[in-house]
């Protein structure tokens, strides 16, 4: 719409309202609104970025370099044109010169062009106070308006110092907003290292509230996480702290959210797998020990109460493991092809690590493996009744494979080679197993 154009509506609107027989009392906001987007339009127009001509900032950037970046002899047009070329506003020793010019007040940069810079480069700028005075002097002294620019002129102080990143951390904290719809309305890319440290800067602001219980914080908390510029650093100090919470201890609802956040990500993933277990270098050990329990007790739950096709637990397996279950390091259901196919639906829904045996004798298998003081230990139990086994793990290997196989033999499964023991669940099944595992050093909790 032109300024004409809405012009004309101003004019003709109050002549078509007193052609109404309920004629009100004219609204100066909805008579003017046409006539306000126009003038916003024309201001953002006004300060919109107008690249110049390429050729002629070219042979002025080679000049500026034969000379040092000294801007002797160039016209303050000339150096506003240098002023747009990115390569030479990375250069500390032409933002000196330019600098002068700026105070002295002789040439004005386009303030949304070096501000992208700055940004681009922010905390490993040389010399970057000179760059920051600068831009104050810039975003105070500018005349074209944008909402960016507003907020530039606006927050000046804040946003092109040292402490930019707790200015912004603070602001995603207090407007409840996710990190990057904040920092586009400032014009600050999704990449930029100002981006990696206000995410820090927020992480700090939202573990301190998670610490103090708030559930909430983790509706903002875990979607910010999943921002490309999140350090690897910044994302595992933050999923340990989230993993080691008194709310994940307290709240299901919360555990649930926090875990299917690591299972999903790309960067964390099950730390029992193989393939994942180079992610979770860095991360808090107590952390990493929560998590697999989580998922132990995920995949021991859902075997006695799952894969056991009458739901009952005679013996009291899962109760007696489930005081062992914090000492778990790895663990993995083992489903018969009538189970496969029995359980895929909750399979899928509840996570369950698993794997297939070949044969199908209606048999599964819950297999755990846990940190001894001398040796590993794998114990077997079966969803038939029959004997359980505990094997040494090293020996398992060498007879069987790692047990994140994705298919196994039952034989294998009962084979006797690197066995332990071989247990009933007689009535006096529970003690004979605890005097095995204590001599692993392996004691219930």
């Amino acid at each position: 719409m032109t300024m004409l154009t809405a012009l004309n509506d101003l004019d003709s609107f109050p002549r078509d309202l007193t052609l109404n027989r309920l004629a009100s009392p004219c609204d100066a906001k909805l008579e003017l609104r046409k006539l306000s987007a126009v003038v916003i339009e024309m201001q953002a127009a006004a300060a919109s970025v107008r690249p110049p001509d390429p050729a002629e900032t070219e042979a002025l950037i080679s000049r500026c370099k034969a000379q040092g970046f000294r801007l002797d002899g160039f016209r303050p047009r000339d150096v506003k044109l240098l002023a747009w070329d990115s390569e030479m506003l990375m250069s500390a020793a032409f933002r000196f010169h330019l600098s002068a010019f700026v105070r002295e007040g002789t040439v004005r940069p386009h303030l949304i062009v070096l501000s992208k810079v700055y940004f681009g480069g922010w905390g490993r700028h040389e010399q970057p106070e000179i760059f920051e005075q600068m831009l104050r002097i810039l975003a105070h002294s500018q005349n074209g308006y944008t909402p960016t620019l507003g907020l530039y002129k606006a927050n000046a102080n804040e946003i092109f110092s040292g402490t930019a990143h707790t200015f912004l951390g603070r602001l995603v904290v207090r407007e409840r907003k996710p990190i990057l719809s904040i920092l586009s309305a400032w014009d600050i890319g999704p990449t930029t290292p100002l981006t990696s440290a206000v995410i820090e800067s927020y992480i700090d602001n939202a573990l301190a509230d998670l610490s103090l219980g708030r559930e909430t914080v983790l509706d903002e908390l875990i979607p910010n996480l999943q921002i490309p510029a999140v350090t690897t650093r910044s994302l595992q100090r933050a999923v340990a702290a989230m993993i080691l919470s008194s709310l994940a201890d307290k709240n299901e609802t919360a555990k649930k959210r926090i875990e299917a956040f690591v299972l999903d990500d790309s960067r964390l993933g099950d730390p029992r797998l193989p393939h994942n277990i180079p992610r979770w270098v860095g991360v808090d050990p107590a952390a990493e020990r929560k998590f697999r329990t989580w998922r132990a007790t995920k995949d021991l739950v859902f075997f006695f109460k799952t894969v056991m096709r009458d739901g009952t637990d005679p013996h009291g397996r899962k109760d007696f493991w489930l005081r062992y279950v914090d000492k778990v390091v790895d663990s993995v259901v083992a489903l018969c092809p009538t189970d496969l196919q029995r359980l895929r639906q909750s399979l899928s829904q509840e996570r369950v690590h698993h794997c297939k045996i070949l044969e199908n004798q209606q048999v599964s298998c819950f297999m755990m493996r846990f940190k001894g003081s001398t040796d590993d230990i794998l114990v077997a139990e079966f969803s038939n009744v029959g004997r359980a086994r505990i094997f040494v793990y090293r020996k398992f290997i060498e007879n069987v494979g790692d047990i994140n196989k994705s298919e196994f033999r039952l034989k294998e499964l009962k084979t006797d080679e690197g066995l332990v023991v071989s247990f009933v669940h007689t009535p006096l099944w529970k003690s004979k197993v605890r005097s095995t595992l204590a001599q692993f050093g392996i004691r219930e909790r």
